[in-house]
């Protein structure tokens, strides 16, 4: 086996590596955390092609980057789409080349191919994998004082909007600036209310932390907030932020988790519509 081709494939694997653990440390964006993923996938199958080619050698670049990806879907399952797009992309990338593509072609079509898969099919799959079907299941009825003590409560004279979040969740602030937009042009057609959630150890464990994060929010957004293990009672495995639009009889009309800022839009109309049927 070359010795050069062998250390050359494994340095390209810890690079791989290295700038996979970047994206998913620091991306905010789902759809940019893909396209990188997707587009430094295809660099590595070129990358491979160019300074390595042959295939035997080229494996050892796959162990570390595939680990990783490992972890990935490790830590959320429902996105297989992610090691099976960049292993694809590695591969289709080696296969353009060995084809007699050209390398600049082979970079500019992943690019375009990336950009179709991340900003315009993805967004759409990620709206309808969000939304949770309505459980027939016991009305909700609660009683909560915020932060700015107003009072919330369910049975009550109008709907409400609860969003769950916690502070290490990233897309629940983001989330909070579209309810903050939405509060302003529904005004007082139905309440909304961000509740804080421990979902590791249950209520009361992490109270001090809500207090801090309060701190952190305060004057960014218009909005209420609570503090409340409410969220145990629904399946607590959907992840953050998760959103209920409840009715004033305590009917659940409406259950989403996760958020994508490009979606924004589609949400709103979404949430704007079940509360024109609910009235």
């Amino acid at each position: 086996m070359n010795r050069k081709a062998t250390f050359t494939s494994l340095g390209l694997g810890v690079v791989w590596f290295v700038l996979i653990e970047i994206i998913m440390i620091n991306h905010q964006e789902p759809i940019w955390g893909l396209f990188s993923l997707i587009c430094i996938a295809a660099m590595s199958g070129l990358a491979a092609m160019y300074y390595v080619r042959d295939q035997k050698i080229i494996l050892l670049m796959l162990p570390l980057p595939i680990f990783m990806l490992i972890v990935i879907l490790i830590g959320n399952p429902q996105i297989i789409y992610v090691p099976v797009a960049s292993i694809l992309a590695f591969y289709c990338a080696q296969y353009l080349v060995s084809k007699k593509m050209h390398n600049a072609l082979v970079l500019v079509l992943f690019v375009l191919l990336s950009y179709v898969i991340s900003f315009l099919i993805f967004p759409v799959y990620l709206l309808k994998s969000q939304t949770i079907e309505a459980r027939s299941q016991e009305n909700i009825n609660f009683f909560y004082k915020s932060n700015l003590g107003n009072s919330f409560t369910i049975p009550g004279d109008r709907p409400i909007i609860l969003e769950f979040w916690n502070k290490g969740c990233s897309n629940c602030f983001k989330k909070m600036y579209m309810l903050e937009e939405l509060k302003a042009e529904i005004g007082d057609k139905c309440d909304i209310l961000c509740v804080y959630v421990d979902y590791q150890e249950g209520v009361d464990d992490h109270f001090s932390e809500y207090e801090q994060s309060l701190l952190w929010l305060d004057g960014r957004y218009n909005l209420d907030y609570t503090y409340d293990s409410l969220y145990y009672r629904y399946d607590k495995k959907l992840g953050l932020p998760q959103t209920m639009i409840i009715s004033p009889k305590g009917e659940v009309l409406y259950n989403d988790a996760g958020y994508l800022k490009g979606n924004k839009k589609k949400i709103m109309d979404i949430y704007k519509s079940i509360l024109q049927e609910s009235s």
